[in-house]
């Protein structure tokens, strides 16, 4: 059995990490989240204020549900994701380098770099936040 997010305590120094969003109708951004008491972001199409601690990002894809799923920093300083029981489900795995998303998110699974994570028809590539930060000053 999966762990539950809601056990896991909160990691002390979280890694940062930084998404490749690619929304359905070919917008694309970025998102960084570095380890400065950010431990949980929340993906959506719901219009919701972020709080300390906690980040919510909107998506505007149909086929994502108002709260779909969350990423939350781990107590090994890793990122995890969980579904928030959403319709149309999250699906993480791949590589950036074929898009393909390979199995459905059940409990919380724990996010690798490069890994491919879809929700709706908005695909999202995982990469290390201190190795994308390096590349985008360079």
């Amino acid at each position: 059995m999966k762990p539950s997010l809601n056990r896991l305590p909160p990691a002390p120094t979280p890694v940062s990490i930084c998404l490749e969003i690619q929304e359905a109708g070919g917008g694309s951004s970025g998102l960084y989240l570095e380890n400065q008491g950010i431990t949980e972001c929340i993906f959506g199409r719901a219009e919701a204020e972020s709080t300390p601690g906690r980040v919510r990002i909107r998506l505007r894809d149909p086929f994502v549900s108002q709260s779909h799923c969350r990423l939350l920093a781990g107590p090994d300083g890793g990122w995890w994701i969980e579904d928030l029981g959403s319709r149309n489900g999250t699906r993480i795995g791949g590589r950036a380098e074929n898009h393909l998303p390979v199995r459905q998110v059940r409990g919380a699974e724990r996010l690798e770099g490069g890994m491919v994570i879809q929700i709706g028809r908005t695909l999202m590539t995982l990469t290390d936040g201190q190795e994308a930060l390096r590349r985008a000053v360079a």
